[in-house]
């Protein structure tokens, strides 16, 4: 019996057509049909229904496994599929002995000639042909697809973790800030208890630790606010290269291969070192008994194939920058979980477990990715891919030099700021540090004092803040309505990751009273003596 194309019975045609030239014309579409199914990369079997022995396979079986159709012939599927016995496949087809079932789909294992297996998707049918009943396999390789299964949820895993961990990097920079701005200046009303000041310096020191902590987290998180400047990766390394050789240690030799003609990445400089520095320290921990680190950029095109198989990478040219060593290497388990934030293979209180989570957080939200190459016994490469930028501008030269200490002025200081203890703290310091200092508790009231009569010489707000107007929102329209007023931003979070960039100073959060001074003398440019300010407030 034969079917068209809509699964109807076309077998009475031949009755209007001369015999001879009926089955001249069946004979010539059933070996052009046997020719395709033969030439078909898929793999194809066709298995006897009472012995399960193969009758024949295709080429693409043949192929793939390495097998011969001869041998293939003293086989059945159970040969080939490890994870079965006998009697679990007979239990798995039996729908299609019963008649339950027309088609049955499933995935497994299959083993080749060599030893090696791979996953498959399996898509079978029992086939009466005459007198005798067939199993037609149609098999589908699903290598590509579990991995790019395996990728996204690798990717929402990340993203979930990331938005939890920035939340709570978020309400605990506040909370430091609080604790640091109120232990500096609860340390000049004890200057003379020399317990009560050991104490503090204690207190304030592991607040400091707590806070280089949450600036882990929120550059895993991809919330880091980052400052990007047109950037010479070339530049960068040279310029720490000596800050490089005396972390890494005598044992442990440093080369470099920079490509002369590398592009331009738009990038944060500082955060950019920063990456640097930790692939550095990872490769040094991974070899304890010395060897060799190697550094080398190069530029790349990444195709849409390639970004394809790494999700949220977009084709185009980058700038690869990959740190090596040729220490033990990773397994493929370990390897998997390297960028998971707190996962370190490295003894207690070695380490936190967040360097690569961090570098991984500052590409993804700087626009690259990055990727880890490493096996047991050859060493491990990290490459960190950032965009080749057209821009331009000047090129940022990095500064790994401490800039000195300032002291600030007189002026009027608006602080915008909603988190009620932080705004405490931040008045109380301009105060101290000799600002008149005006509050206001969001963007929306801000714009309200500045609308009325007022002497406010800078706005230094808050960059996340309720409302729907942002610190940066709040700093363009200050610009745009009263481009006389200096303005100043400071955050340890960023939804967008992205600080304005029309030259607006930065502060982080959490800031000692040192930073904010210094921040404000950068503003300022020119400030009165030290000591100007009034004592603290009580």
């Amino acid at each position: 019996m034969s079917y068209d194309s809509d699964d109807r019975d076309i077998s009475s045609w031949s009755s209007a057509r001369d015999p001879l030239t009926s089955l001249s014309q069946a004979e010539a579409e059933a070996d052009q049909f046997a020719h395709i199914v033969e030439n078909s990369l898929h793999e194809i079997y066709i298995f006897d229904a009472d012995t399960l022995v193969f009758v024949q396979a295709n080429f693409g079986a043949r192929k793939n496994m390495g097998y011969s159709n001869s041998e293939f012939r003293a086989l059945t599927p159970v040969d080939i599929k490890p994870e079965m016995t006998r009697e679990s496949f007979e239990t798995l087809i039996s729908p299609l002995r019963d008649k339950r079932e027309r088609l049955l789909v499933f995935t497994t294992i299959h083993r080749r000639k060599d030893g090696t297996t791979y996953p498959v998707e399996v898509h079978l049918q029992l086939v009466q042909t005459g007198a005798r009943a067939v199993f037609v396999a149609i098999i589908q390789d699903i290598t590509e697809k579990l991995q790019t299964e395996e990728r996204l949820r690798q990717a929402q895993k990340m993203e979930a973790i990331g938005q939890l961990t920035g939340g709570i990097a978020h309400d605990f920079n506040n909370l430091l800030t609080v604790i640091l701005g109120n232990s500096e200046l609860l340390s000049g009303r004890i200057a003379g208890d020399v317990i009560a000041s050991r104490l503090l310096n204690e207190m304030i020191a592991a607040a400091e630790s707590g806070a280089s902590l949450t600036q882990q987290l929120l550059a895993f998180a991809r919330q880091m606010p980052l400052e990007p400047q047109v950037l010479n990766i070339e530049n960068l390394i040279d310029d720490m290269t000596d800050l490089l050789t005396r972390a890494l240690g005598e044992t442990i030799e440093l080369r470099t291969k920079l490509a002369a003609d590398l592009g331009q990445t738009m990038a944060d400089p500082a955060q950019t070192q920063n990456a640097v520095f930790n692939l550095a320290i990872n490769a040094r921990d991974a070899m304890p008994d010395g060897g060799c680190l190697t550094i080398e950029t190069a530029n790349v095109a990444l195709g849409d194939e390639i970004a394809a198989q790494n999700l949220n990478v977009e084709p185009g040219e980058y700038v690869r920058l990959t740190v090596s060593d040729n220490g033990q290497g990773m397994a493929a388990d370990l390897r998997s979980r390297a960028m998971d934030p707190f996962f370190t293979t490295k003894e207690q209180g070695k380490g936190t477990g967040l360097g690569l989570s961090m570098v991984h957080g500052f590409a993804k939200q700087s626009g690259g990715h990055l990727e880890i190459d490493s096996e047991p016994g050859r060493g491990t490469s990290v490459s960190l891919y950032l965009p080749i930028t057209d821009r331009d501008g000047d090129v940022h030269q990095a500064d790994v030099r401490a800039k000195p200490t300032g002291v600030i002025g007189t002026q009027c200081v608006l602080v915008v700021e909603d988190d009620a203890r932080v705004r405490k703290v931040s008045v109380t310091r301009l105060r101290y540090l000799g600002f008149q200092v005006v509050e206001a508790a969001n963007g929306q009231q801000a714009l309200d004092l500045l609308d009325k009569p007022n002497t406010i010489d800078i706005v230094f707000t808050d960059m996340v803040m309720p409302g729907g107007l942002s610190g940066a929102d709040l700093l363009r329209e200050v610009q745009h309505r009263y481009p006389h007023i200096k303005r100043l931003i400071t955050s340890g979070y960023a939804e967008d990751g992205v600080l304005p960039n029309d030259g607006t100073i930065f502060l982080p959060k959490p800031c000692s009273l040192n930073d904010m001074s210094k921040a404000f003398e950068q503003l300022l440019g020119d400030p009165p003596a030290p000591g100007s300010g009034p004592h603290m407030a009580d």
